[in-house]
């Protein structure tokens, strides 16, 4: 019998989360295009910068459909295995990591550039699923859950924190949103977030009390060579901004956020419409960090709702099939990575507005990227395995005939719901 090879076997999985992909890669291709004037006056191409997000969409697509093959049960093996890997990788970048932006988070591998943290931080989402499923089935698992939790996840926030503070932040509320999601003893939960929240104020403090001067000692030691970037974050100690809007003065330090409120408060219901930006000549990173600036600047009102809502219905998504998984593992999984994925884009967005200081956060799928995109997919192609395992279950319990007998028949058992999932009794396994 031939191989089915139809695209509608390569698309398999939900339908509606290959639609918000494929919706969100096409914005991409066009606003990484609209957005790359200074990368395609640098490489004096003028087709080259598409080209190149092309290749790495389609590359994307391919890990996608590769990935939504695999059965979920093999995840586990990727999430034990993957994060071991990725804290070596972790640890090699802190020590000869490629430098950019004044951080060392790149690491070269076989002629790629990666940012480790982006394999991490998804690593030990899996990890952290594998450990609540596992703790749902033995004695005092809360507890277990809890201190496995808190070494396995405090390692990688520990290891990225010190170039990426944001990505350490992310990961771990969306790890802290998993526990609480899964029914974890709160009582652990509220001393975890108690334990943060005094350790967060006594770092805000000690930011706050550090020198304005870029040239003193303490920025000259390894471990805070970041530190005057966080303090000028949060010090909030710039002038005030002037009545007379002439007198404003547009600085080195304000630059980035400045151009990208000009971008933002410069859209309208329609927007200037792709190719027409303004700002793009002025941003750093219009394409990646600030690619939501000229998404408002360009495709107005419509294309930043359009942008969020695309995202909202990606996690709206994900908790229904969560909701549909008879196994935690794969609904934890699912949930992980998608929390995490969306509170990367709310990041961006809130950056782009203004309502966060610059993080250095790209939009998933939509932001210029190699490695990062390509991780990003993996993490989609998760999502639509464990879609797809549904699917195929569905037919086969629909195909199976029932068997006839003289006693009533007994009524199928209920499929495990989310709030099911994360009680321990009723926790199916393989």
């Amino acid at each position: 019998m031939a191989r089915d090879t139809s695209p509608r076997r390569l698309f398999e999985g939900d339908l509606t989360v290959w639609i918000v992909y494929f919706i969100l890669c096409a914005i991409s291709l066009v606003e990484v295009y609209s957005a790359a004037s200074s990368l395609t006056y640098g490489h004096d191409s003028f087709l080259g910068p598409l080209i190149k997000q092309l290749c790495f969409v389609l590359g994307g697509t391919l890990v996608v459909i590769f990935t939504q093959h695999v059965p979920p049960r093999y995840f586990r093996v990727l999430g034990l295995v993957g994060w071991m890997v990725s804290i070596v990788l972790l640890l090699v970048t802190l020590v000869s990591g490629h430098n950019a932006n004044g951080a060392a988070r790149w690491l070269s591998l076989f002629g790629f550039q990666i940012q480790p943290s982006e394999v991490a931080k998804g690593m030990t989402i899996l990890l952290v699923s594998i450990i609540l499923t596992y703790s749902a089935r033995v004695k005092d698992g809360d507890k277990m859950a809890f201190w496995s939790i808190f070494c396995t996840g405090g390692l990688t926030c520990l290891l990225i924190v010190s170039e990426n503070l944001s990505t350490a932040v992310i990961l771990f509320l969306t790890i802290a949103l998993l526990m609480y999601i899964s029914g974890l003893n709160r009582k652990y939960l509220t001393r975890l977030f108690l334990a943060i929240g005094i350790v967060g104020a006594l770092g805000f403090l000690a930011l706050k009390s550090l020198p304005a001067d870029e040239s003193a000692d303490i920025y000259k030691v390894g471990a805070f060579h970041r530190a005057l970037t966080w303090r000028n974050r949060v010090a909030g100690d710039e002038a005030p901004r002037p009545q007379d809007p002439h007198e404003f003065v547009i600085t080195d330090k304000n630059r980035q956020e400045v151009n990208a409120l000009i971008a933002v408060s410069s859209t309208t219901g329609i927007g200037k419409m792709p190719g027409n930006s303004v700002q793009r000549d002025f941003l750093s990173q219009p394409y990646s960090d600030f690619i939501f600036a000229i998404i408002a600047e360009e495709m107005g009102l419509w294309g930043t709702f359009l942008v969020a809502f695309l995202y909202a219905i990606l996690l709206f998504r994900a908790g229904r099939i969560a909701s549909g998984c008879n196994k935690n593992f794969p609904a934890f999984a699912v949930l992980g990575l998608t929390l995490m994925m969306v509170l990367q884009a709310c990041v961006n967005m809130a950056v782009a507005v203004g309502l966060f200081p610059v993080t250095g956060q790209t939009l998933p799928i939509i932001s210029r990227g190699g490695s990062s995109l390509l991780i990003t997919c993996l993490y989609f192609g998760i999502i639509l395995s464990v879609s797809r395992d549904q699917k195929q279950q569905k037919k086969t319990s629909s195909a199976t005939p029932k068997a006839v007998s003289a006693a009533p028949a007994r009524s199928a058992e209920p499929e495990l719901q989310v709030a099911e999932m994360v009680t321990p009794a009723a926790t199916t396994e393989d």
